[in-house]
């Protein structure tokens, strides 16, 4: 089974990433970074602002790693830190998709 993780979005020559990071969705913009904790409120800007979806990443949730969600949420300590979690997270993402096409 698949689960909807996170995705990219395009508006005049930009993009950026959304994604659903220990339990709540994270907004990624260059350097700025934005939480949400409901589904609603980042849909809500991503329609405001015209940001049109472009790549979607979705997650093998049969699949047990290291990356589950039953783990309590835990907010990083900084912008460089989200960016390492989501790049691992990308990352793994990618993975089980190569593994799923060989």
């Amino acid at each position: 089974m698949w689960k909807s993780r996170g995705f990219v979005c395009f508006r005049k020559k930009h993009y950026i990433y959304a994604g659903y990071v220990n339990k709540s969705w994270v907004l990624l913009n260059d350097e700025n970074v934005l939480f949400f904790t409901v589904w609603d409120k980042l849909k809500e800007t991503l329609v405001k602002n015209l940001w049109f979806p472009t790549l979607l990443f979705y997650e093998d949730i049969d699949y047990e790693d290291d990356f589950n969600t039953t783990s309590k949420p835990k907010k990083p300590e900084s912008n460089e830190s989200i960016f390492k979690l989501i790049k691992k997270k990308i990352m793994k993402i990618a993975w089980t998709l190569c593994k799923q096409l060989i």
